[in-house]
């Protein structure tokens, strides 16, 4: 494999990894995480960082910052994924 084509490969995998987990952190914003210590009139939503929170007065609260770095979690693992599946893909 040549450089080129080692450089091209991995920019495939940096995309694809950035929009999985982007895909990931929206979609399990679904998923109810809640503190062990809360407000009582909230519900907290994503894991493993909570960037949504919904209010019984029906307000949602995004925090946007956590959403990014969320994503960015999840995208490095994607990432680590895709790379130890290629590992043992090529080694054959």
């Amino acid at each position: 494999m040549t450089f080129k084509t080692f450089r091209k490969m991995m920019w495939k995998f940096l995309l694809f990894a950035l929009i999985m987990g982007i895909l990931i952190s929206v979609i399990t914003g679904l998923i109810e995480n809640p503190p062990s210590v809360g407000v009582i009139d909230a519900t907290y939503y994503r894991y493993p960082f909570v960037w949504r929170i919904v209010k019984l007065s029906s307000l949602t609260e995004i925090r946007y910052i956590y959403l990014i770095i969320d994503a960015i979690f999840w995208s490095a693992v994607a990432f680590l994924i895709f790379n130890v599946i290629n590992t043992l893909v090529t080694r054959k």
